[in-house]
């Protein structure tokens, strides 16, 4: 590799991984201080970042940078929800064999489908202020 070229990253199997670790534990004489450093950074860099110890700071700026969703998006997520548990429990209720059509699992089977067509109505119907003079 010549000088100024870029380096390139890759993962090294678990037993060459090994045989690194073990070459960089020896001191053997044979190897020069260079050779040494160059093995120790190697292997550093091969580290998967689970195991290299993340700074308290680091995470609490990776926590800083998620947004969380705007209200209307978290608004027709929860509705996109309720439609989806609404098609669940219809399947379900559609899938019931005929003994079982007027047993009490059918009943509850019917009253959380209808309590999921209320919820999905009324959230369906809220139109949320847009703020900023966007209304």
């Amino acid at each position: 590799m010549s000088k100024g070229s870029p380096t390139i990253s890759l993962r090294l199997p678990a037993c060459e991984r090994e045989a690194l670790e073990q070459i960089a534990a020896r001191q053997c004489k044979s190897l020069s201080d260079v050779t040494r450093a160059a093995v120790a950074l190697y292997l550093e860099r091969d580290t998967p970042p689970t195991d290299r110890p993340v700074p308290a700071a680091a995470v609490q700026a990776h926590r800083k940078l998620r947004r969380t969703p705007s209200r209307p998006a978290r608004l027709a997520h929860l509705v996109a929800e309720i439609q989806t548990l609404l098609d669940e429990y219809t399947a379900w209720h559609d899938r019931l064999p005929e003994f079982a059509q007027e047993s009490s699992m059918a009943e509850l089977l019917n009253a959380v489908i209808d309590g999921l067509e209320t919820a999905s109505d009324a959230l369906a119907g809220i139109a949320p202020p847009r703020g900023f003079g966007r209304d």
